[in-house]
């Protein structure tokens, strides 16, 4: 938008002290629920790495080598409440953990569940991501009408923000896998992935 780099700068400012916020979005995406919120902000315990701020002492914070994954590989309770950001969460994370795929946002996701912190997204979309069509993603192909976004270029009114439990279940429904997504992470847990992408082209084309 035309005021990302001001949205950003005056979010950090605004929420530089309040210890629950671990990270910015610039991204917000289409959430259905917004009927009777009134602020501009809202709060999600998973973070984005589609144009995204945080300050030094939370990025410190952060542990990429995940020493605990142990523990929550463990425990249902912590997989439950990790998975609140959608439940690709804890997939991905185990991916990652198995070295079937190489991804710095998963962890720094988990490092802002660990530590029980969230991350300030706007309403109204601040950025869109438009790498999706035209097949020369690192991570994605195809166009996602659920991430067609309009850019906000309006200012935001910042307030000390709560988190509201409708706006967590929204948002989690949001990011939940679909079936076909489900079966990617099989595939790509167990074998198999890059195969079946091959013979989908294929027939795409």
């Amino acid at each position: 938008s035309n005021d990302f780099l001001e949205y950003m700068n005056e979010a950090l400012n605004f929420y530089k002290d309040d210890k629950k916020i671990w990270s910015i979005s610039g991204y917000g995406p289409k959430l259905p629920c917004f009927g009777d919120y009134n602020k501009d902000l809202y709060l999600s315990p998973r973070g984005s790495s589609w144009g995204w701020a945080t300050w030094g002492d939370r990025w410190a914070m952060a542990d990429w080598k995940v020493k605990d994954f142990t523990t929550i590989k463990k425990n249902n309770d912590l997989r439950k409440n990790f998975n609140l950001g959608g439940n690709d969460m804890y997939k991905m994370l185990e991916l990652q953990m198995l070295s079937k795929i190489d991804s710095w946002a998963i962890r720094w996701c988990y490092s802002q569940f660990y530590n029980n912190m969230y991350t300030v997204y706007p309403k109204k979309s601040k950025i869109i991501n438009n790498g999706f069509s035209d097949n020369k993603g690192t991570h994605n192909s195809g166009i996602n009408s659920k991430l067609t976004l309009e850019l906000d270029n309006n200012k935001v009114n910042f307030n000390d923000l709560h988190v509201e439990q409708k706006i967590i279940q929204c948002f989690k429904k949001f990011h939940n896998l679909s079936l076909k997504t489900r079966a990617g992470y099989f595939l790509k847990k167990y074998g198999g992935y890059k195969t079946v992408k091959k013979i989908l082209n294929f027939y795409k084309k």
